[in-house]
């Protein structure tokens, strides 16, 4: 209140002194700090498992990770928690790789793989389990989106990044790897992202990406990588030809296409030399036959429960790495085969725990397919991709196999919001929707 010259009281005016400013009417709620969690959750995650943030420790990343895991926990509305998937295969397949410290022969190289190896599965296990499928559908696109620019940039400015070191012959060798530690790392993460924004992307984001990816996997130079987008592209257009044609028709469809097939493969056995050098690749895989033959005389000696991570490739001194060394004549560090690789690190147990939790993601997306065409597609191609690079890459280990993990969670969560926590959802009559359709209808929260 004051008065004028005049004497007269005045009052100022009601707005100039209650409004609000527009900080005061910012309010986080629940719902919003879990929202940001989730985006921040799984995207330092992406980024660390396929070490794209390299330059910060991973102790510091798995300690982010964990508060981050945490308060995402602490966050999550109550009836995020009746929607959980529990997944007897992944769980058992964590324990597994948890009970191998007891027999390890290298304790302090086995923290040194898990810290960063059984975070990211138990990470991802996490996080899969609770965000919203939307916000991961965001953040898969996002991240995918960056991750392309931000290679672009590292080939830019970073020259060795347009060739790969050679671990094992030394030199280097042709094609790009930008900030992946391998071209085929590189290359098989594009084939990956860039199939999964064909699913959960929209019409312009993929025409606007295939360009730029197109030139990263041509540019890796990768048989390896070809294959994968063949394999990929092909798988997806099969299953959608086996589930349009009529049930009577399907046996015809299989045994015809079967058929075709194995004469490819033989058809490969008989000239796939002759195509390796064509292409001027060594027909030996690069030596991965040579490695391959000594990693299972080491298999052979632990075939149940494998040698444990630590105990191999760590140390050169050690058995059985040492027995491997000499007989290459080099040095090596992994397998150079996903199967052998888990085999010498956790036996025949360890495997068919793997192939059990393979087997009950190709089933949930099998069934997915029924209701969501292509959300069943892409689990079973992405796993087809992953079992296929497993043969001559490190498909099961590492970020590889948290992905296949993740993969499996997201088909159970779908197949459980399409049947309900019962089964008792009766299979809609009309066309199956597509997995976008139901991301962005608001039934991934």
């Amino acid at each position: 209140m004051g008065t004028t010259g005049s004497g007269v009281a005045t009052v100022a005016a009601p707005d100039a002194v209650t409004r609000p400013s527009s900080w005061s009417r910012l309010r986080l709620d629940r719902n919003s700090v879990f929202a940001l969690l989730s985006l921040t959750a799984a995207s330092v995650w992406l980024w660390h498992s396929f070490g794209l943030i390299s330059a910060v420790p991973p102790t510091a990343t798995n300690i982010a990770l964990g508060i981050l895991v945490l308060l995402l926990f602490l966050a999550a509305p109550r009836e995020t928690w009746r929607m959980v998937p529990i997944s007897i295969t992944v769980l058992l397949l964590i324990l597994d790789w948890s009970l191998t410290w007891f027999y390890t022969n290298n304790k302090g190289a086995w923290i040194g793989v898990m810290k960063v190896d059984l975070v990211l599965l138990i990470v991802a296990v996490a996080v899969m389990s609770v965000v919203p499928l939307e916000r991961l559908r965001q953040v898969g696109l996002g991240c995918f989106i960056a991750i392309v620019g931000f290679t672009f940039m590292t080939l830019a400015i970073d020259p060795s990044t347009l060739s790969n070191p050679d671990p094992v012959f030394g030199g280097v060798v042709s094609g790009w790897r930008g900030p992946f530690i391998h071209k085929n790392i590189m290359g098989s993460f594009m084939v990956f992202g860039y199939f999964t924004t064909c699913i959960f992307g929209n019409k312009w984001l993929r025409i606007a990406l295939f360009p730029p990816v197109a030139i990263l996997v041509v540019m890796c130079e990768s048989t390896t990588v070809l294959l994968l987008a063949i394999v990929v592209t092909g798988m997806f257009y099969w299953l959608g030809g086996f589930r349009r044609v009529e049930p009577r028709a399907k046996l015809v469809y299989l045994a015809t296409t079967s058929a075709a097939a194995f004469i490819g493969l033989l058809l490969w056995e008989k000239y796939s030399d002759l195509l390796f050098r064509a292409v001027g690749k060594d027909p030996s895989l690069t030596g991965r036959t040579k490695i391959w033959e000594q990693v299972w005389l080491a298999i052979d000696k632990h075939p149940w429960i494998g040698w444990a991570p630590g105990s191999v490739w760590v140390d050169q001194s050690r058995t059985p790495t040492r027995e491997i060394r000499e007989a290459l004549g080099f040095v090596i560090f992994h397998a150079h085969s996903g199967y052998l690789e888990y085999l010498l690190n956790f036996g025949r147990i360890g495997l068919a725990i793997y192939a059990l939790m393979a087997i009950a993601l190709f089933r949930d997306a099998r069934r997915l397919m029924d209701y969501d065409l292509n959300a069943g597609r892409w689990g079973i191609c992405v796993l087809v991709m992953l079992l296929v690079m497993s043969i001559g890459e490190l498909g099961t280990t590492s970020s590889w196999l948290a992905i296949t993990l993740m993969v499996r969670l997201v088909m159970q969560r779908l197949l459980i919001q399409h049947r309900g926590p019962t089964g008792s959802t009766v299979k809609a009559s009309r066309a199956p929707r597509t997995d976008r359709q139901l991301l962005t209808s608001g039934h991934g929260h």
